[in-house]
């Protein structure tokens, strides 16, 4: 399946003759409701952490006047970590020990982009681009495990040299599919190639995860072009011709 893809998102790149752009974009937790079951497990554990970032590869594929049409593919990555999930264990011979384990959960997604853009425009020169984003992930591969943990009275460390115990899903199809509005300032621009940093707003159309699906994030992030190229579809000048007396 990943070759299949792979092949497809060469395929995609090679036939676009449209600038290449990519970019990475980290969330920040707007807002997150939680399940009753879930905030029933807040009122004793409330220590709950999640991390996501979003890399992306695009081409445009139309262009007319400011208007533009980008298709391409994103990467999703989410760490989610529960602290201190397990605090007591069963021992072998001397019954319960105290121990503490963080319940840490790491999913990586694959899918497809389009992307809507419009150029900004100061004294005739190109500033920035305000654009909507909709990703649809294709598959999803999830995995969870157990971490102990050592506590003293100075420090919070890992424990290397202890198991893990870790367990698997191996992928799920179309996870999840979001939507996304925001703008790129242009720090650098250049023929053949630009640098941007953005800011987006966006919310979760659907999530198979409970804890996200209805999610909304602050995205904060860099986006490179490079190249020079043209459009699949651009817009079709015309000239006038006066007719013949």
């Amino acid at each position: 399946m990943k070759r299949i893809l792979s092949i497809l998102f060469i395929s995609l790149f090679w036939s676009v003759q449209g600038q290449i752009h990519v970019g990475m974009t980290y969330n920040v937790d707007v807002y997150r409701p939680f399940t009753e079951e879930a905030q029933t497990y807040l009122e004793i554990n409330d220590r709950v952490r999640s991390q996501t970032v979003e890399l992306i590869g695009k081409s445009q594929i139309w262009q007319k006047s400011k208007f533009s049409l980008d298709l391409g593919f994103s990467y999703k990555f989410i760490n989610l970590r529960v602290i201190d999930k397990v605090t007591s264990v069963d021992g072998p011979i001397n019954g319960p020990y105290s121990n503490h384990y963080d319940l840490i959960s790491k999913s990586h997604s694959l899918g497809l982009l389009l992307g809507f853009r419009r150029s900004v425009f100061h004294k005739e020169k190109k500033i920035g681009e305000i654009g909507l984003v909709s990703n649809v992930y294709i598959f999803e591969i999830f995995k969870a495990k157990y971490k102990l943990q050592q506590y003293d009275d100075f420090s919070y460390s890992s424990q290397a040299d202890e198991p893990n115990y870790p367990y698997y899903y191996p992928y799920t199809f179309f996870p999840s599919a979001n939507l996304s509005i925001g703008y790129k300032q242009f720090l650098i621009q250049k023929e053949k190639f630009n640098l941007g940093a953005k800011v987006s707003v966006g919310t979760n159309l659907y999530s198979d995860w409970d804890l996200f699906r209805k999610y909304v994030w602050l995205g904060v992030g860099l986006e490179m072009g490079f190249g020079q190229g043209k459009a699949l579809f651009k817009e079709k000048k015309t000239t006038a011709t006066l007719p013949s007396l």
